[in-house]
């Protein structure tokens, strides 16, 4: 089977941890794990599901703690729910990323994860 991603996409597991902070509907979360990130998105894990995070749903103010792009200030949309037990995969597709911020996502995963 074909990839048909648009952007590569890197997942974490093992020793690289990644998290996000993100607002929705006026609720900041803090240190949620990010499953794979591309330039395009990301996929995080949410231990206790949002009863209102719906598909379409806006995500303000995402910000990534990793490394170099920890001062990223994001804007995101959700694009897929996954519940799992307990817990909810969320597909978070980034919205108007500027270019130069894409490049450093993929300069990063391309050098600074992928060894």
């Amino acid at each position: 089977m074909t990839d048909q991603r648009a952007f590569a996409r890197y997942a974490f597991m093992g020793v690289i941890k990644c998290f996000a902070s993100f607002r929705v509907n006026g609720q900041h979360y803090t240190h949620q794990p990010v499953l794979n990130l591309s330039a395009g998105g990301m996929l995080v894990w949410l231990d206790e599901p949002i009863k209102k995070f719906e598909r379409g749903e806006s995500l303000h103010d995402i910000q990534l703690e990793l490394d170099s792009l920890a001062n990223f200030q994001i804007e995101g949309q959700v694009v897929r729910l996954m519940p799992v037990r307990t817990a909810l995969g969320c597909g978070v597709q980034f919205l108007d990323l500027p270019e130069q911020q894409a490049d450093e996502i993929v300069r990063f995963l391309r050098h600074g994860v992928i060894v």
